[in-house]
């Protein structure tokens, strides 16, 4: 049985992004990585020789504009490449790429944003090896788009730091486990399948969630995935649930070794170890016995899906 449960959420809003994205992300826009950001002044150069900036508070203004200037113009494109990017609508990141460059009225500006948003594409590239940065950076050297320093910024952090679904979600995976030396939580723990047991996952979850190993034959859940999950050795024929407050129970190939009367007794469990509005789901040949009608509710023709009445 596996059961998922929704995490307490914080009153509030909550960034969906770990300490650990957040330093990734912060290494991809750091103009000390090695793409050429760090030698492009915005104009400082010009500024302090005209005398616009020649001291603390001209150099405070002067940092002040830049800052709102690319929060109206860069900012945005970034925001907007970036959702577009994880819907898989390449087409308007072109169009915010094409925004950006438009926007830059000097050369200097121009140069610099395209070789860097290049530079950085192909680092990051060969970094993730991502497929969606490898199109991107296809794009770029036929000139399909000009791959500015923002919009590729955007590609990178989509790739790298795409919203994790299940950020807020508790995963509890157990079983009944006949032998007394334990193996299904050392084997969730590692999380490591073959080639041949992942073929089945769709491929945007396997390049998502999948990590290659040393071993080009093994593969290793990523680990905001794996350290969602816990494991413990239950028999549900105890009829006791293991927890309470379940979003959602996946019941497979198991309750058809069970008499029809055991079956009943476990299903009530379920129901009992559902919120209320919380889903369960079983095997396409399971059928629901007739006491529950009412108490479990399809949520349509042929899915073996049931949901728990909300009240």
């Amino acid at each position: 049985m596996i059961a998922l449960s929704e995490m307490a959420h914080d009153p509030a809003p909550r960034m969906d992004c770990s300490a650990g994205d957040w330093l990734r992300m912060l290494q991809f826009g750091d103009s000390a990585l090695p793409t050429g950001a760090f030698a492009f002044s915005h104009g400082l150069e010009s500024a302090l020789e005209r005398r616009v900036v020649h001291d603390h508070k001209t150099l405070q203004s002067f940092v002040k504009t830049s800052m709102e200037q690319s929060a109206s113009g860069d900012a945005v494109a970034l925001l907007v490449a970036h959702d577009a990017a994880l819907n898989g609508r390449v087409d308007i990141a072109i169009k915010a790429d094409r925004y950006v460059f438009n926007r830059k009225l000097n050369e200097e500006g121009r140069v610099m944003s395209i070789r860097t948003g290049k530079k950085l594409t192909e680092m990051a590239s060969r970094i993730t090896s991502h497929q969606s940065l490898q199109e991107w950076l296809r794009l770029i050297t036929t000139s399909a788009t000009h791959g500015t320093h923002p919009v590729s910024l955007a590609m990178v952090f989509a790739a790298r730091l795409r919203p994790f679904p299940f950020r807020n979600l508790d995963i509890l995976a157990t079983d009944y486990e006949e032998s007394s030396f334990p193996q299904f939580a050392a084997q969730i723990a590692a999380a490591r399948y073959s080639r041949k047991d992942i073929f089945w996952v769709p491929e945007p979850f396997r390049e998502a969630y999948l990590v290659p190993t040393g071993d080009p034959e093994q593969f290793e859940v990523a680990a905001e995935v794996r350290e969602k999950v816990r494991y413990v050795q239950h028999d549900l024929l105890t009829l006791e649930p293991p927890e309470t407050g379940q979003s959602l129970i996946v019941c497979k190939n198991v309750l058809m070794h069970f008499s029809p009367e055991d079956q009943v007794r476990v299903l009530e469990m379920f129901h009992r170890c559902l919120a209320p509005g919380g889903y369960l789901a079983m095997d396409g040949n399971q059928a629901l016995p007739a006491v529950f009608a009412g108490r479990f509710l399809a949520i349509g023709p042929g899915v073996p899906v049931f949901q728990k009445p909300a009240d």
